[in-house]
């Protein structure tokens, strides 16, 4: 059954993606023959039709396709830790304990990076404008002969280094959050186990509730990465 999900996954997100491919961007062209030739001319609508162009489909299909693998992602933990707590109660505590912040952390990293992205439509419009004007045939031979490409390159280089250092402020805060919140999770669940064995040793537990609390506490972790992330 796992095998054949997956394959059948893979179909349907393809399907999911052709079909709202076809929808939203037919529903697209519509709407847009029906404005003003003004509407295309002002500047203020660049940004609208700069993000219509930018394959919504597929952010549309992948916004579908992640809710449907949070949602998986969360039953599995939620399973995983219904069965842990039958063995060791602690771990539910240790589960919110993890999950909230990490929600927290997740959630703001995803706001500043969508502001950032939200915020240079315009000079995302620019780089790809440079990147035309030394690529394409049409406009390489005037660029050779008025020697605009340092310029261009050096416009292009400009931009991209900027969002590369907003960026990085987010990488690096992301990047430090999570690595002490997992670090906190392992070692929780490491002590945690440590207490199931001395439970067994105490005649309280079985090998069998070893065996299964060693193997449910990594996938654990791991659901409850993928169902927050």
């Amino acid at each position: 059954m796992q095998g054949v999900g997956q394959l059948a996954y893979s179909f349907y997100s393809r399907r999911l993606e052709d079909d709202i491919n076809l929808a939203v961007t037919t529903e697209i062209l519509t709407h847009a023959a029906t404005l003003d030739l003004e509407f295309f001319e002002s500047a203020d609508s660049r940004e609208v039709i700069e993000r219509a162009q930018q394959s919504i489909a597929t952010h549309i299909s992948g916004f579908v396709l992640q809710g449907l693998g949070s949602v998986s992602a969360s039953l599995q933990a939620i399973s995983l830790a219904a069965i842990l707590a039958v063995i060791e109660p602690l771990v539910l505590v240790l589960a919110v304990a993890f999950a909230y912040p990490y929600l927290v952390l997740q959630w703001r990293l995803t706001r500043g990076y969508y502001r950032n992205e939200h915020n240079r439509v315009r000079k995302r419009r620019w780089t790809s404008y440079f990147v035309s004007l030394v690529t394409e045939h049409r406009s390489v031979p005037e660029v050779r002969l008025l020697d605009l490409a340092p310029y261009l390159i050096d416009r292009f280089r400009r931009l991209m280094t900027e969002f590369r250092d907003e960026d990085r402020r987010l990488h690096v805060r992301g990047f430090v959050g999570s690595t002490i919140l997992v670090v906190f999770m392992s070692v929780g669940l490491f002590l945690i186990f440590f207490r199931v064995i001395n439970k067994v040793v105490a005649g309280a537990l079985t090998l069998g509730d070893v065996a299964v609390f060693g193997g449910a506490t990594a996938r654990l972790r791991l659901a409850l990465e993928r169902a927050i992330g």
